[in-house]
């Protein structure tokens, strides 16, 4: 009788939430301003559909590549599951009946090696990314992009590339982007270089080559926004044609602090550092901007500025006490008003407030409690090694009951952590 496998619940898939709206909700309502004297023209971005950043979730449910204490494995495998949020499980994306998941014939378990798995999900399917490693040399052997059917089953191998953790999509076709040097030495150019790969297959196209100092913030339309933080500068580019513009908005403070920007509604917001007054606007396709002030509650003190995200159609501020406990609140962006979203939970000896792991229809995917387990991991020549993980609990909230601080959780069952 095979002594059964248990699995461990880490979520290995990029839990971020993308700070950037589908692109059919970048456009507003606002009419285009003629632009000024020396500002590039707003692209027209009508042709084709608009690009959206891939997150490991949907409405349904997310992805998550979890891996499995194997006795005398020197590198864990690594299976595919689905957390389901109507039935509030997680579960192993494997079709066979009594299978234990413990040899390749598991179609849920991803090659001998396998590590570094993202999940990401389509609209009716799973882009999965990961590298290979020989278990006995520790060396990379392979990195491959596979599109599977949304149960998990059917993959089919898109490409063997060093993509990359951004990846977007039109729905014809995924974006990603490589890090490329040529030269060598004094002489040598390190560049990210993007590419489209169609999801009917063939061979992946490359669009244009940028700064590698160039980083992802959002998308709206056909246009990646990207801040340059040596440059100072974000830059909007068109992922067809390559052509770059610069956006009136500028990433660093006087003091040269990198502050933080949050997408919702075809609208960049930024948060500049140490200010908790007032949020800057831009309206990335007419280029229109302004300022928001934050209408703060009678009493309430702001503290020191932390993470900036968006959810639910509000603008998320975690802010700091200086001495590790973060706590949040959500901001209007119609008006500037500000609420208290006081969920938090313990995570080691900080106190910090519940972590968004993902948006799903009415309701968000939260972390809110961690508990520590004892685990056995591989050793460097596979002997089992006693050892400790954090496994977070996690649970459903809904959107009325998050944004008013009520704890209504509806927990995850998730699998069990490695033993």
């Amino acid at each position: 009788m095979k002594t059964p496998r248990t699995i461990a619940a880490a979520l290995l898939a990029a839990l971020t939430l993308a700070a950037c709206a589908p692109a059919s909700g970048t456009q507003t309502s606002a009419p285009a301003a003629a632009p000024a004297a020396g500002q590039d023209p707003a692209p027209d971005t009508a042709a084709g559909a608009g690009l959206r950043i891939l997150t490991a979730g949907n409405a349904d449910g997310m992805y998550a590549a979890v891996t499995v204490s194997e006795p005398g494995s020197r590198i864990f495998p690594t299976l595919l599951s689905w957390i389901d949020y109507a039935s509030a499980r997680q579960v192993i994306l494997c079709s066979r009946p009594n299978c234990d998941h413990s040899d390749d014939s598991c179609p849920a378990r991803l090659p001998a090696g396998a590590g570094e798995a993202g999940c990401y999900a389509l609209d009716d399917g799973l882009l999965l990314k990961y590298s290979v490693t020989d278990p006995d040399t520790y060396e990379l052997t392979g990195q491959y992009l596979y599109l599977c059917a949304a149960d998990g089953s059917d993959p089919r191998l898109l490409a063997q590339t060093a993509a990359n953790w951004d990846f977007l999509t039109d729905g014809d076709a995924v974006y990603y982007s490589c890090q490329q040097v040529e030269g060598q030495d004094a002489d040598a150019l390190a560049q990210s270089v993007w590419y489209r790969q169609p999801l009917s297959g063939g061979q992946a196209e490359e669009l244009f080559r940028c700064d590698i100092g160039d980083m992802l913030v959002c998308c709206a339309g056909r246009e990646l926004v990207q801040v340059n933080w040596f440059d100072n500068a974000l830059y909007a580019v068109n992922a067809d044609t390559g052509v770059r513009r610069t956006l009136p908005m500028t990433p660093a403070g006087e003091d040269g602090q990198s502050s933080a920007f949050a997408a919702l509604d075809g609208r960049l917001y930024q948060l500049l550092p140490g200010d908790t007054d007032t949020l800057r606007w831009l309206d990335i396709a007419s280029g229109q901007a302004g300022t928001l002030a934050l209408q703060w509650p009678d009493g309430a003190a702001a503290g020191e500025p932390g993470p900036f995200s968006a959810a639910g159609g509000k603008l998320l501020l975690e802010l700091g006490d200086g001495a590790g406990n973060y706590r949040r609140v959500a901001v209007d962006p119609a008006d500037g008003s500000v609420t208290e979203v006081p969920l938090q939970f313990m995570d080691g000896s900080y106190l910090q407030p519940v972590r968004i792991l993902a948006e799903g229809g009415s309701q968000l995917y939260v972390q809110y409690e961690t508990r520590f387990e004892s685990v056995t991991l591989p050793g460097k020549s596979g002997e089992p090694v006693p050892g400790e993980t954090a496994v977070p609990r996690t649970a459903l909230i809904s959107y009325t009951d998050f944004f008013a601080g009520v704890p209504n959780y509806r927990d995850v069952e998730t699998l069990p952590a490695v033993q």
